[in-house]
């Protein structure tokens, strides 16, 4: 497997992460309540592991010192 994969998993999970940030905030805003947060980064458990598995994976993909 080539760099080229790692890069294209490690974006698709940075943007998976994001989408479902993005999809929660834009529900709560939709939900009109007055009185309650904005969901943050922590509140759902798949957005902090798919950022982490992203940019881990993003990252490994960059060659490094191995020959």
């Amino acid at each position: 497997m080539g760099n080229s994969f790692y890069h294209k998993v490690g974006a698709a999970f940075l943007f998976a992460a994001a989408l479902i940030y993005t999809t929660e905030r834009i529900g709560h805003k939709m939900a009109g309540l007055a009185v309650s947060e904005m969901p943050g980064f922590f509140g759902n458990v798949f957005v902090p592991v798919f950022s982490l598995i992203g940019i881990v994976i993003f990252v490994f993909g960059f060659p490094g010192g191995r020959r």
